[in-house]
This record gives structure tokens, sequence and C-alpha cells, in this order.
């Protein structure tokens, strides 16, 4: 069984709180840096993280990069009073087990979003600092930070315990994606680091969301314009909320049980959308149920019970009261407010 982790975007992954009002008219056709298009990271990098009932970040599965944030490349090895059932995926190149129990990150520090990318980590605290770990080779968990940056079967930059990106400003939200990471500040400026970016580059401002997909990255604006690099812009949709990136085309949901995806016109959905992700499907939180649509099919009711859930790569995540269920899986980080899936 597999473990999955979004910067490319984060659960619960509300729509980023309103922005502070502004005199000033909205700037958005500035993306900033150059587009890069995200690739699949070599080897077996999944893991996910949650924010547990009191605030501290646990994560687990795949260590090699430090993406659990526990100090080192190895983390706690699985055991059956981590988890209901024990991830079984193969032995890492060096021949230790791949994956690694549940456990919390190192820092005293709460947290209140956290975000995942292929083997990354991030999540803002109480303060609305932003801490980092992982793999960092191409400046994903931030440039200069303080912490000490290890060298592991040549990954230049790879920090395995949270460090604190030097935003100038508190972040109000984040979204993550392959090698690039994204926070929207209580400015209302959204300012993204990593693969495309000289450091930390201001991106656009009256940002409410935003999303790092594959391919492309879309920032949703105050005023309801979507601006995209690496595929098409969509209509403005004023009152949008959240915006995804799915099937080469950005998605809106301003809450309702309407989706639009392009062009096309919205479809109806079961109920006012809490959530919205994409990775392989497109799947929304309605109350407390996750629906699932694919390319060519209606959405459909696939968990309930669900407080949030988050939606990876290689399995989604839903948080129950009883702990996180993972595919087959259920990961003992019970009452959990967040969870976020390795993309």
């Amino acid at each position: 069984m597999t473990v999955a982790l979004a910067l490319a975007c984060s659960a619960p992954r509300p729509a980023f709180p309103p922005a502070p009002p502004s005199d000033t008219a909205a700037e958005n056709t500035d993306l900033g840096g150059h587009f890069v298009p995200e690739a699949p990271f070599p080897g077996r990098a999944h893991h996910a993280c949650a924010i547990d009932a009191g605030g501290h970040v646990q994560c687990w599965g795949n260590a090699a990069a430090g993406q659990l944030g526990r100090g080192t490349f190895e983390g706690r090895l699985l055991d059956q009073d981590a988890l209901v059932s024990v991830y079984r995926d193969g032995v890492s190149t060096d021949g230790q087990p791949a994956l690694h129990a549940v456990a919390p990150v190192a820092g005293a520090w709460r947290a209140v979003q956290v975000a995942a990318g292929v083997a990354h980590t991030c999540a803002i605290d109480e303060e609305g600092a932003v801490w980092c770990w992982g793999r960092g080779v191409e400046g994903q968990v931030g440039p200069d930070t303080d912490a000490p940056r290890l060298d592991r079967r040549g990954w230049r930059g790879d920090v395995p315990s949270p460090a604190r990106v030097p935003l100038p400003a508190p972040a109000a939200a984040l979204f993550a994606g392959t090698r690039a990471s994204c926070a929207r500040g209580r400015d209302g400026v959204a300012r993204c680091w990593g693969a495309g970016f000289a450091g930390i580059e201001e991106v656009g401002r009256e940002v409410i969301d935003g999303w790092i997909g594959d391919p492309g990255r879309c920032l949703l604006h105050r005023d309801g314009v979507v601006a995209c690099v690496g595929i098409p812009s969509p209509p403005p949709r004023p009152g949008a909320r959240q915006v995804v990136i799915w099937g080469g085309r950005a998605c809106t949901s301003d809450g309702t049980a309407d989706v639009q995806c392009g062009t096309d016109l919205p479809q109806q959905w079961p109920g006012p959308i809490a959530s919205l992700q994409a990775a392989g499907e497109l799947c929304a939180l309605v109350r407390d149920e996750v629906w699932c649509r694919s390319a060519t099919g209606p959405p459909s009711r696939v968990a309930s019970g669900v407080r949030t859930f988050s939606l990876g790569r290689r399995e989604r995540c839903d948080a129950h009261e009883d702990g996180i269920h993972c595919g087959n899986d259920l990961v003992a980080v019970p009452g959990a407010r967040a969870v976020a899936a390795s993309r």
C-alpha cells in the first residue's frame, strides 16, 4: 500500500482567507518568475502530514529528503502502534525501509495550515510564520534559511528540520507544487520560491487563492480574474473562492454547488463546496462527504463522515474522527484539523 501528499495545495485546503481591503487596483497580470513545468520526482518520495488536535504537525511516509521534518533522513520505522495497518512499499536504494510511521516534526510551534509538495512540506504557524522542510535543491523550502542543509546521495539543499522562510509579511495561506512553494500574505500579496523563481518573488496582489499544477500555475484575484502561466487563463468569475488545475484547465468554485472548468458551462455538484482539489480526479468536500469525478463521468460519492481531505498524486487522505484514512490504511492522528498528501 502506498502513502500519498500539494504546495500544489493544502488540506484542509479552504479558499484563502479574504484579503484585506485595498484602495489600489488589483495587480493581476504579473505572475513573476518563469514557468518551469512540473515533473515527477525520481524514486519513491510519497509522504503525508497532518495537523493534530493540538496544532502539532505529524508526518509519515518517505523520509529520504527529510520531508518528515524530524531532523534526520531516516525517521522512525513503521510499527503497529503508530498505524492500524503497516505500509509496505519496498525499500529505498540504500536498503533501508522506505516508509516511516507517523511522528511529530521538530519544533514547539503550532500550525494552522500545512501543504505538501512531492518531497517537501510547508506549514504556517499561529503567528503567520512559514516553516518548510524536505527537498530543497531548487529552493522550494526557502532561500537563506538558518537550518543546516545536508547532502544525501547528491541532493544538495535538503533540509530535514523545519526552517523559517524569510517572508516580508505574515502568511495567511499556502499552496505548494512539486518544485515550488507559495504563500498568500495577510497583506494580500502572493509570494513564491523554488523552481522558476529568483529567491522569494512577489507574483501577484489582491490574491485570494492559487494553485501550482502539472502543468501550469494560476492565481485567483479578488475581482474574479484568474491569471495563469503554462495553461490558458479562463474567463473571469466574480465571487470565485478557489482555483485548481485539472486536465490542463483552471477550475473555479464560488462555494456554491457549481464548478466551472475553462470555458465550459458550470457543472452542478451535489451541494455547496467547502474544498476543491485536483489530481487525476477532481474532488470536492460537500458537507461531510467527498465527491470525485473523472474526465468522462459525473461526480460520485467516495467517502462520508469526512472532516477534511487531501488529494495526492498517489492517494486521497480523508480525515475522520478516528484518524486519517489514506487508501486502505488508517493513520493514528484522531481529530486532525488538516491533512496534506504529497503532490
